[in-house]
């Protein structure tokens, strides 16, 4: 439950929902999600480089770990 609450209430990147207007928060939540995402692929390449890894490929394999994160995450079935 913890973790749950700090990973979604808690994030630094909610901080870009306060930037945008009520109007446009589906906007605020696609850039987000979008920085979620990059930072993610950041970190994964970075991690890589620092391992060892020197090759043309190394965004492609930062961009794949932020991709398969998403879908490896367990979620909750929704209650009506």
């Amino acid at each position: 439950m913890i973790g749950v609450w700090a990973y979604y209430l808690m994030s630094p990147f909610n901080l870009v929902l306060v930037l945008v207007p009520k109007s446009m928060l589906d906007v605020g939540i696609l850039i987000m999600t979008l920085l979620k995402y990059g930072a993610a692929s950041l970190s994964m390449a970075y991690y890589l480089h620092r391992r060892g890894l020197r090759s043309w490929v190394l965004p492609a394999y930062g961009l794949a770990y932020a991709l398969s994160v998403d879908d490896c995450q367990p979620t909750e079935p929704d209650v009506v």
